[in-house]
């Protein structure tokens, strides 16, 4: 916590009357610290990040949009603008806290979800650039997350990934199957019938 001082100006001169002598004080940053209690952030744009709260400074590093850090105080210098000291991957910078917003816990939770569906659209197409030759049907379900009538089970793998359980069928009128069972992103239970490595059906419930 930087321990402040306030001192009144006697003239427009820059000179300053502090304890019965004259200073002549340069100016550069007069900041006032507040803790923010380590709160979560996220960076609006591509944000610089310094080792003092200075623009002048190269930076150090960079947040990239929608990246997410933790405030752990906050500086206003002289001109007003404010500061926010973050951590993030274990480094403690400064950043323009106009750059930054505060998230909530259900912000967090929705940032969380869409990593994860990023994490796996690049999973599926890492898939596709090794199967250049699945037909084009094919390959537009998987690049979507969607599944279709005749994939294999290697195409419904790189489309919804590993099952939650695999497990062995006789239906009347089918014959001998297997039953994978998925969760879906909106929460649903889907059961997708696969027979001599090909889908053949699904059913959905909530």
């Amino acid at each position: 916590m930087t321990q402040s001082r306030h001192v009144r100006p006697d003239h427009a001169d820059g000179f300053f009357t502090l304890g019965g002598s004259l200073f002549l004080i340069l100016l550069l940053t007069t900041a006032v610290y507040a803790d923010k209690g380590g709160k979560k952030a996220i960076a609006l744009e591509t944000t610089p990040c310094y080792e003092e709260p200075r623009g002048d400074l190269l930076p150090q590093t960079y947040l990239g949009s929608n990246d997410t850090c933790t405030v752990d105080s906050l500086v206003v210098d002289s001109s007003g603008t404010p500061w926010f000291r973050v951590i993030h991957k274990n480094r403690a910078l400064w950043a323009l806290g106009s750059k930054l917003r505060y998230i909530s816990a259900i912000t967090e939770q929705t940032l969380a979800a869409r990593t994860e569906q990023d994490q796996d659209k690049f999973r599926r197409l890492k898939v596709l650039r090794q199967h250049d030759e699945w037909p084009r049907r094919i390959k537009n379900a998987v690049r979507a997350g969607q599944i279709c009538l005749a994939m294999s089970g290697d195409q419904l793998t790189a489309a919804w990934n590993e099952p939650l359980e695999k497990e062995k069928l006789f239906i009347l009128g089918i014959g001998d199957c297997k039953c994978w069972h998925y969760n879906t992103t909106d929460k649903k239970a889907c059961s997708v019938i696969v027979q001599n490595d090909a889908v053949i059906g699904w059913s959905m419930r909530e």
